[in-house]
Formats: structure tokens, C-alpha cells, sequence
């Protein structure tokens, strides 16, 4: 049975004609009328009682009025639900975030696209670099926000902006008293370990390997540790410019040499992009992240 032959019973049944019907229906007459047949067929008898100039619905047609007209409905208001259902998820933007990356420059591209779109919700999932590039390839995120020195094949990558490194100290330390600080300046200072950053990749990647030794004092994943250490005076750390930090911490630029990381907005190929996020896409390109994160 088709949702069409059920459309066509019913016209012909508030009608009782099948020219009007078929009018109503925006379809021949014959078409209609082969629906019909092909539906009795189904139904195993007549369900109207045709006679010149008169058209009345058979017992059978009578008793099976009510299901079919309820059974239109049901397929209606599903395909309503799934309209609706469809269209919240289309609002909806999954984003993964390397854990490194700060609001600095993004939270603007997120108010541009909130006035694009408005109600847009946005689910951020954060992890390493490499914990959100597997969140993409899994589809569990529809695009990321990440900084890896390679990425996976079958990865769209739209550059945003590049990040320096800095060395992040203590109050009072005697680095601070220079514009910048050399690599080599760092040999022998106690350090503080990010482990969730990926210095040390961009760094290998861009220069090979580390050239010191550095007095490794306390490791940690979290962030708030970190940065209690450093203004504790426990020794120093590296980070990326534009990550946020406590105010008693201040900074100097990693040079001779100097590392970067590139941030880049990054979907799946292959994949059909909701608008949001093609959306997403559009302002990206547009957005001047020199003034965004200068």
C-alpha cells in the first residue's frame, strides 16, 4: 500500500467523484483511478460502489475510511517530527577542541555566527590534539579547532591564525629582565611540564631535536596546577602566546630558535557539512584573526 493510493481513497471518498478527486489531488483522472483499482486489489474488494452520475463508498471502503484517514495522519505528523528533529540537529554544532587552544579570537567567531544563526547551539568536547582528531574521524565532533604539526589523510584543513610559543615565569624572574628569551637560555632553569601541549612536536617537527637540558620539577595535565607552580616560583614553563594565564604570570618570546603552531578549523572529507557549519566555514575565511588575536 502507498501513501498516494491512501491520498486518492480519500479525496474520492469526501468527493464522491473521481474527477473532482483527481483535481484535488493535482493528478489525472486515470492515474487516479488505477490508484484505486490497485488499492481494492490490495484490500481484496471493491471499496466503492460505482454507478452513473453516483460514487458511494462500499461497506468495506466505509470500515476502512477511518484506519486510512488515521494512517494519512500518522505518516503526517512523522514526517513533521522528523522535520523538526532534523532541523534542531542542523542548529546544533559539535565542536571538538585541542584542550590547549584558549577563547582568545574564537569566542568573536562564535558571536558572528550566533547572529548568523540564531539559537545555534555549540557542544564543545575538548582533549589533546590527538584525542579530538580521532573524536572527528569517529564522528563524534563535526569539525575541529585543532593544531597538530600533520594531520591524518582525509582531513579538510582551513587555517585560522598562527600561535607562537613563550616562556611563561614567575614574578621576579631573571629572564624577565630580557625582550626575549633564547632556547638556550633555558638550560639548567627548572621547568614545569604541560603535558598536555604539543611543544614538543611543533618543536621536533620544525627544528629536530631539543638542544638542552632542562631541570624538570612537577608535570601535570592540569592547567590550574601548572600555573600555581609557576607563581609559586617553582620554575618556569612554555606555552602558546595566547594562552590564558593567572596575571602574577608574565612572558617572554622562544627565540634562536622560535616554534609555532598553526590553528586550523578542520572537518572530514567526504563528509556532507551541516550549514551551520558550512556556515562556520564562510566566516572563518573572512574573519581578520590578525586583529582577533594580535
Amino acid at each position: 500500500m502507498e501513501i498516494h493510493q491512501i491520498r486518492y481513497f480519500l479525496a474520492v471518498a469526501r468527493e464522491k467523484h473521481f474527477s473532482r478527486a483527481a483535481a484535488a489531488c493535482n493528478v489525472t483522472q486515470p492515474a487516479l483511478t488505477r490508484a484505486i483499482q490497485k488499492l481494492e486489489e490490495e484490500m481484496g474488494g471493491l471499496l466503492f460502489d460505482r454507478r452513473p452520475g453516483k460514487i458511494e463508498l462500499t461497506e468495506l471502503g466505509r470500515t476502512l475510511w477511518p484506519r486510512l484517514e488515521s494512517a494519512l495522519n500518522e505518516v503526517r505528523e512523522a514526517r513533521s517530527d522528523a522535520k523538526s528533529l532534523l532541523a534542531t540537529k542542523k542548529r546544533r554544532i559539535r565542536l571538538g577542541l585541542t584542550c590547549t587552544i584558549g577563547p582568545t579570537g574564537l569566542i568573536t567567531l562564535i558571536e558572528e555566527l550566533n547572529a548568523k544563526i540564531p539559537n545555534l547551539e555549540i557542544a564543545i568536547q575538548e582533549g589533546t590534539a590527538k584525542a579530538v582528531a580521532q573524536m572527528l574521524v569517529a564522528d563524534e565532533v563535526d569539525a575541529l579547532v585543532a593544531c597538530l604539526p600533520t594531520y591524518p589523510e582525509g582531513f579538510n584543513k582551513l587555517p585560522l591564525y598562527r600561535e607562537m610559543f613563550v616562556v611563561a615565569l614567575p614574578p621576579g624572574h631573571p629572564l624577565l629582565s630580557r625582550d626575549v628569551v633564547n632556547v638556550q637560555d633555558l638550560e639548567g632553569e627548572n621547568y614545569i611540564d604541560r603535558l598536555h601541549c604539543e611543544f614538543d612536536e611543533h618543536f621536533a617537527a620544525q627544528h629536530g631535536e631539543w638542544p638542552i637540558e632542562l631541570n624538570l620539577r612537577f608535570a601535570s595535565e592540569r592547567e590550574d596546577w601548572i600555573q600555581a607552580m609557576i607563581v609559586a616560583g617553582l620554575g618556569c614553563a612554555i606555552v602558546p602566546k595566547h594562552h590564558p594565564l593567572l596575571p602574577q604570570i608574565q612572558t617572554r618570546p622562544l627565540v634562536n630558535p622560535s616554534t609555532h603552531r598553526d590553528v586550523s578549523l578542520i572537518t572530514a572529507d567526504g563528509r556532507t557539512n551541516s550549514a551551520p557549519i558550512e556556515e562556520l566555514m564562510e566566516i572563518a575565511r573572512c574573519f581578520k584573526w590578525n586583529q582577533a588575536v594580535a
